[in-house]
């Protein structure tokens, strides 16, 4: 069960909804009695309150006729409404804009699959409604793939105090999942969360809900009198507190109110159990992929072997590494015709798996195609069989009595490293028969470290001139790749001059990065002058070291009060050297000593200093071996960052010799 603090309002807040089906807006606005009683003093340290927040998700056959061509199918639609009163300008920034990515595979024969509508309420009592106009729909992903779109507004003229209105349908044809998992919970203070689901009279599905002490069970009630109508399961939650967004947080789902639906059967096989899901999986999805001999030859590999080998897979691995990523989604189920990703060189992390695993078994490879849940979606309650847990897949080799995990998401290099959101991760095992959960080995994870090196020359007249290099692994180098997936090659200078490790320049004079897309490593070095970091005083000049990552660091944790507990990716070590050359003319005047420092967690750092043949050398470490700290000690980790930058930041005072 998830854990959950939870208070209630002091007011009595209620007011009324109207049900229309030809309205614009499916739900009225509050009234004024209730708009009134949420203020800035009545909900402090909140940027906004959610009124209203209410899902309805239906499940329902439908068939078109469209050209001469007949589209039949389950199709699923997800209506969501959000009111929400905005109480400061930082709510603004997050309400005051919208979007939205879908997948449109039908185009101009089902149209219709996104709709929407916005409204805001001024104080004054007077009501906007956002033409149509205002919404745009783009294409999407790396070469403006037509089938993933996107929708964008931003509201004009929102101010504090304000009401907010926002109701959007999306709607999917030809659905092969109608499993789906339902939040209560959002960033914000939620008064009232509301769920419907619907479906038809046909269907029979479970449901789950965590914690159920706090959901309860559903209203059933039956809402249409036409042939074949379902039921409608409603659950109404009042008073959720809010998760609220912090850097280097729990995945949102580890800590929201969440309601899980799964059919009991799909295509007339039960899918009740973890075995049952995973088996219809395999029959319907994987066992019928379809792949020619000539598309492994495309790919440049003979079309059979009498050899498996580690190479070879790897080989494999690397090669549909460089296909471009269609879209920004990841999908769970490869394309049945894995063809046409060969001759595309696109596709998404479920085609890409598929075409591995299919090209694998015909070499003769044991191989499991597994659906990870992984720690940047928090983990999956045991008890709650779902195929809506899962986003993607990875495919696991057996050989010579080992394994190693092959995934395919942006942040794995070519090399196939294990990146760190897999260590320890939950997975479904898919399988013809035995299909099961299981918990993901991390022997094949790399450490984590952040090393900066700079070399700095100091001139008498107080200018500083450096090169800086930075060399990242395991989780580190595994965020970096994935943030620049797609970003151009001729983008990627002007990007890493932007990171935190290397903003303290004022310009620069050269940037190399190696082929960080290759290899498991992330390396780059940066030449230029430095922003005003030395002083001439007298006849002193004085220069104070950085340490640029720590600084980034920090910087991203730093919040004059932390809710929820620390979680960074893995256990890191930062490691800093700074080789300062003595200006002509001066010397150290002082050496500082060496400093020690612990924090919580069992955090330790360490600095030292060193001279020889005129240059001043400084080197620190610090060790964070746990990736776990409570929010309790979040005042202490923060002062043991501020000790070990001053530590490095210490003077170092030249004067000039006579």
């Amino acid at each position: 069960m998830k854990n959950c603090t939870r208070f209630v309002l002091f007011i009595s807040l209620l007011f009324g909804f109207s049900i229309g089906t030809a309205q614009t807006f499916v739900r009225e606005l509050p009234d004024e009695k209730l708009i009134n009683a949420i203020t800035e003093q009545t909900f402090k340290a909140h940027d906004a309150v959610i009124i209203l927040k209410e899902v309805s998700y239906k499940v329902e056959w439908d068939d078109k006729v469209f050209q001469g061509d007949h589209f039949f199918g389950f199709v699923t639609s997800e209506s969501k409404i959000l009111i929400v009163k905005i109480l400061n300008e930082r709510a603004i920034s997050r309400y005051g804009s919208f979007s939205y990515s879908y997948t449109d595979y039908l185009g101009e024969y089902w149209p219709g699959l996104f709709t929407v509508a916005v409204r805001v309420r001024k104080p004054d009592g007077t009501v906007k409604i956002m033409p149509e106009t205002e919404v745009k729909r783009i294409n999407e992903g790396r070469d403006r793939d037509e089938f993933f779109k996107k929708v964008v507004f931003k509201i004009p003229d929102i101010e504090v105090n304000d009401v907010v209105q926002i109701e959007y349908t999306s709607t999917t044809p030809l659905s092969k999942l109608s499993s789906a998992i339902f939040s209560f919970s959002d960033r914000d203070y939620v008064l009232y969360s509301n769920l419907y689901i619907t479906q038809t009279d046909k269907s029979k599905f479970n449901y789950f809900s965590f914690p159920i002490s706090q959901i309860g069970q559903p209203n059933v009630t039956q809402i249409s009198t036409e042939t074949e109508a379902g039921k409608t399961y409603f659950w109404g939650v009042k008073n959720v507190v809010p998760i609220r967004y912090e850097p280097y947080s729990f995945p949102f789902m580890d800590q929201a109110l969440i309601t899980i639906i799964t059919p009991q059967k799909t295509n007339l096989k039960k899918t009740e159990t973890w075995e049952e899901i995973g088996t219809v999986f395999y029959d319907t999805y994987i066992d019928d992929l379809k792949l020619s001999s000539g598309s492994i030859e495309d790919l440049g590999f003979a079309t059979k072997t009498n050899h498996q080998s580690w190479s070879l897979a790897d080989s494999l691995f690397a090669a549909i590494k460089k296909f471009a990523y269609r879209g920004t989604r990841w999908e769970t189920i490869p394309t049945e015709y894995l063809d046409n990703i060969v001759e595309d060189k696109k596709g998404d992390a479920g085609d890409f798996s598929g075409l591995f695993y299919k090209i694998l078994r015909k070499w003769g490879y044991t191989v499991d195609f597994l659906l990870v849940r992984d720690q940047r979606q928090g983990n999956l309650e045991l008890n709650a069989p779902s195929l809506a847990w899962f986003k993607r897949p990875v495919i696991r080799v057996h050989l010579d009595g080992k394994t190693k995990l092959y995934d395919f998401d942006a942040a794995v290099s070519e090399t196939g490293e294990l990146p760190w959101f897999l260590v320890n991760s939950q997975a479904l095992d898919i399988r013809e028969e035995l299909s099961g959960i299981e918990t993901l080995s991390q022997n094949q994870f790399p450490a984590t470290e952040t090393k900066e090196t700079h070399l700095v020359t100091l001139s008498t007249d107080g200018s500083a001139k450096e090169k800086l290099a930075v060399r990242l692994t395991g989780s580190a180098a595994q965020s970096i790749r994935s943030d620049f997936a797609t970003v151009p090659e001729s983008e990627l200078k002007s990007k890493f001059k932007s990171l935190p490790h290397s903003k303290n320049f004022s310009e620069t004079d050269s940037v190399t990065i190696n082929r960080f897309k290759l290899v498991p490593e992330v390396e780059w070095t940066i030449s230029g002058r430095l922003n005003s970091q030395s002083e001439e005083l007298n006849e002193f000049l004085i220069y104070r070291p950085y340490w640029n990552a720590l600084s980034g660091l920090k910087n991203d944790l730093y919040a004059p009060v932390r809710y929820g507990h620390i979680r960074f990716e893995s256990p890191f070590e930062y490691r800093y050297k700074a080789t300062v050359t003595i200006p002509e003319g001066y010397a150290l005047k002082e050496m500082p000593t060496a400093s020690t420092f612990s924090g919580p967690a069992g955090s330790t750092g360490h600095i030292t200093y060193s001279s020889f043949q005129g240059v001043i050398e400084l080197e620190a470490l610090l060790k964070m071996p746990s990736e776990t700290i409570g929010n309790t000690d979040f005042g202490a980790l923060i002062k043991f960052f501020d000790s070990m930058m001053t530590g490095v930041s210490r003077e170092l005072v030249f004067s000039k010799v006579n």
